[in-house]
């Protein structure tokens, strides 16, 4: 009998991997921070926030979980404290998977040289890795001890499901309102590009919530673009494909990202992506062929006039076909199925 233990947070995310993976083992149990009385996989939780308590008791709990679970295989997302506590509590042992999501590598070791050691600490001590990007993959691979740890690439890939909607002049954003995303950048950028376009025909819809939402309202007020703009929140699974399925472009600017489910989404739908400048992105878009990335410099300015040097009906075939060779989740869930098989072997 096959056996997943899970470690990792309350997400979306974490749940989408687990629906990915679920028909490849006889049982999944997740260790999480929080139960989800909406998903069917069985539940366990615990204290994943790093503290003294939790230092002392969640690797203890890790411990009696694996010894009675009894897993054949046990995932981790994310190098901070599931890595950690995980670590702590099991050592390094050859059916242990960690999956880096993004900040975890990118930021958090360099908030000082403390967090730079529990993530170098944790990350070694997984016998196989994976990363959504190339990008992180690198920066993954910098924090191993050795130069020739195998890192595979690998994300969560999307279901395309049939969509049918006619295409509207609307810019759509639904990143999370919080700054690392900076929403207020893409209400600048749509405010300078009415402003200087004759055809006022264009609109900004913006989906998502956080911290930062009722400071955005209060930015698009004081522009002057509330019949402009539009937040509609946070929307289900099937508004979320209708709205990349009725606007045209896509915006998301953060100032560090792996590869998003969003982007995939995105271009899977039809809804040409404008990106910050960063590699996670390069890997997706080329410039002025099937999206656009837009430098640090150019964001400050008016760049959404930019969107006139891609023809905008072959970018969508071209994500199309990209969508289906590589960001579906039946050609992702083979990559995770291939690790667990090397685990078996």
């Amino acid at each position: 009998m096959t056996k997943l233990l899970v470690i990792s947070s309350n997400s979306i995310h974490t749940f989408n991997f687990i629906d990915l993976v679920t028909s490849h083992f006889d049982e999944i149990l997740l260790l999480t921070n929080n139960e989800n009385l909406e998903h069917e996989v069985s539940q366990e939780t615990a204290d994943f926030h790093f503290s003294p308590r939790s230092l002392l008791i969640t690797p203890r709990k890790i411990r009696e979980i694996v010894n009675n679970f009894k897993p054949t295989h046990i995932h981790v997302h994310q190098a901070n404290s599931y890595a950690f506590y995980t670590a702590l509590a099991l050592g390094k042992r050859k059916n242990m998977v960690l999956t880096a999501w993004g900040s975890d590598i990118f930021i958090l070791p360099k908030r000082n040289l403390f967090w730079k050691k529990i993530v170098q600490f944790s990350v070694n001590r997984f016998s196989f890795l994976t990363a959504d990007s190339q990008h992180l993959a690198d920066e993954m691979q910098k924090l191993c001890y050795s130069n020739d740890s195998k890192i595979t690439v690998v994300n969560f890939g999307i279901d395309l499901q049939p969509v049918r909607c006619d295409k509207e002049p609307i810019f759509y954003s639904n990143r999370l309102h919080k700054p690392l995303y900076r929403i207020d950048k893409v209400i600048e950028g749509f405010h300078k590009f009415i402003t200087n376009n004759e055809d006022q025909k264009w609109k900004l819809v913006i989906g998502a919530t956080g911290d930062q939402t009722e400071n955005l309202k209060e930015q698009v007020i004081a522009l002057g673009l509330s019949d402009r703009v539009e937040f509609v929140g946070w929307v289900n699974a099937e508004i979320n494909r209708a709205w990349y399925a009725r606007s045209t472009y896509w915006l998301s600017v953060p100032t560090s990202d792996a590869t998003s489910i969003s982007l995939l989404e995105a271009m899977a739908y039809g809804c040409v992506p404008i990106l910050s400048d960063l590699p996670s992105n390069k890997e997706w878009v080329e410039s002025g062929v099937n999206g656009l990335i837009i430098s640090e410099l150019e964001l400050e300015g008016n760049y959404l006039p930019k969107i006139n040097s891609v023809d905008v009906k072959k970018a969508i075939v071209i994500n199309k076909e990209i969508i289906e060779q590589r960001g579906t989740k039946e050609a992702n869930s083979q990559k995770f199925i291939d690790i667990y098989d090397q685990i078996s072997r």
